[in-house]
């Protein structure tokens, strides 16, 4: 799972998922995995704080709402594949958008994320 997620070059992303969805800077290679398992914290550029999370019927899509360590609220579409077993993938780029509260990050996603409004009526 950490090679395919920090290591291995996607493709279409021409990224890895860990770049593409903001958490890594870099491709990772063997020795970096390796030296993570003994650190305590898995090193990532940003530490995102996850307030609100809504899963799509079916859980196959969510949209994660999340604060930065600089205060600021952002959020993100993934979806997942379970067939293959890789973990979530972003897939709407949202991710650099910048709130000052996750009312108004919620509000956006809303906006933009056509099934999740439907999805926070039940919440």
């Amino acid at each position: 799972m950490m090679y395919y997620n920090f290591a291995k070059l996607h493709s279409k992303l021409r990224a890895s998922p860990a770049m593409a969805a903001g958490v890594s800077d870099k491709l990772w290679e063997i020795g970096d995995i390796v030296a993570n398992l003994f650190e305590s914290e898995v090193p990532m550029v940003h530490k995102h704080k996850v307030v609100r999370s809504f899963n799509m019927e079916g859980e196959l899509r969510c949209v994660d709402v999340f604060q930065r360590i600089d205060g600021t609220y952002g959020f993100e579409e993934y979806r997942r594949d379970p067939e293959d077993g890789r973990g979530w993938f972003a897939i709407g780029y949202y991710g650099e958008q910048q709130f000052c509260s996750s009312s108004d990050a919620l509000v956006e996603a809303q906006k933009k994320v056509l099934w999740l409004a439907d999805v926070v009526a039940y919440f």
